[in-house]
């Protein structure tokens, strides 16, 4: 009996050493990042570390984001096949707003062809959105795409929705524990005053690029997006290029990486073909940043035409990675 028990304990004090040989290989030579096992898509932000700055995450964001309505003529202008609700919904957190006069009212427009969205609307749908899910932020980018200037009125309009500060209207780097709940303006307009971060001092169209601000190190932004079907590979290469850089930068670098572009239907004309790009583009992008070697490395702010949930995911887990 005694030997039986003696023999019992050595069996079971081997394998206390040899579960304790794992653990410790397990969470101290190789320890696992902790992760939680369901991020949420719609409030995806809730479990990254309010000390995180703006420019050292990466979002997911949609480029003319107002571009989603149906028809002969605004097929070749359709940018988006969801709203902007369902566009918060499946993960998008930059917003790509192209702003013009109807009368006296702001409405969405792409080109000069009215998308028939109120920007009123739209605010009122951010404005519901971070009051039901708080751990979130909203940046709104804005420009001005038709008719004439709409910097007094935009401010106005922005101002009368800010009196329980909505909006984060600082030209800096913020933590992202101070714009939770908020939308963070980006200005592509001229204003004389501060009003958002500053984009439209040193935006170059079609083109790669750096701002110089003294909040960022620098602000560096790709937007490639005129181009010849036979120059598709081109606009792709342009992205990756921006991937890799955004892969390397600091952690106060802003990168802003744009994946839209068109080709013309017909060579030399104004008929753009948005989707074949990003049936081009999409593919591609999941592909390379899913790479081993590109894991841990952040990704910046990513625009995308037709986002959906699958091409938002592979952003925003990134900052879980």
């Amino acid at each position: 009996m005694k030997k039986f028990l003696k023999i019992l304990l050595i069996v079971f004090g081997s394998i206390i050493v040899f579960v304790g040989i794992l653990l410790f290989f397990a969470f101290v030579v190789t320890p696992v990042k902790a992760q939680p096992k369901n991020i949420d898509t719609i409030s995806w932000m809730n479990n990254i570390d309010d000390n995180k700055k703006l420019s050292s995450l990466s979002i997911p964001g949609t480029h003319d984001s107002g571009a989603y309505r149906g028809g002969l003529l605004y097929q070749f202008g359709k940018n988006q096949d969801l709203t902007i609700e369902n566009q918060l919904k499946v993960g998008a957190r930059f917003f790509d707003l192209r702003l013009g006069f109807k009368g006296d009212e702001l409405y969405i427009y792409h080109g000069f062809f009215n998308e028939k969205v109120k920007f009123s609307d739209i605010l009122d749908s951010f404005k519901s959105f971070l009051n039901e899910y708080s751990s979130e932020t909203i940046l709104m980018c804005i420009k001005k795409e038709h008719g004439e200037d709409l910097s007094d009125e935009l401010m106005k309009i922005i101002n009368e929705y800010n009196q329980n500060n909505l909006f984060y209207l600082k030209d800096d780097n913020p933590t992202l524990g101070e714009i939770r709940g908020k939308i963070v303006l980006f200005r592509r307009f001229s204003y004389s005053s501060e009003a958002g971060i500053n984009l439209y001092d040193g935006f170059i169209d079609n083109a790669t690029f750096d701002i110089t601000s003294n909040k960022y190190s620098n602000i560096h932004i790709q937007d490639y997006y005129n181009f010849e079907k036979e120059e598709m590979d081109t606009e792709w290469i342009a992205i990756k290029d921006c991937i890799d850089y955004c892969s390397e930068s600091g952690e106060d670098e802003l990168i802003i990486n744009f994946t839209s572009g068109y080709y013309s239907l017909v060579k030399f004309t104004a008929l753009p073909l948005n989707r074949a790009t990003s049936d081009y583009v999409h593919p591609r992008f999941i592909d390379y940043v899913k790479q081993d070697n590109m894991k841990e490395k952040k990704l910046g702010i990513v625009l995308f035409d037709f986002i959906d949930e699958e091409i938002a995911k592979t952003v925003y887990e990134r900052n879980y990675e």
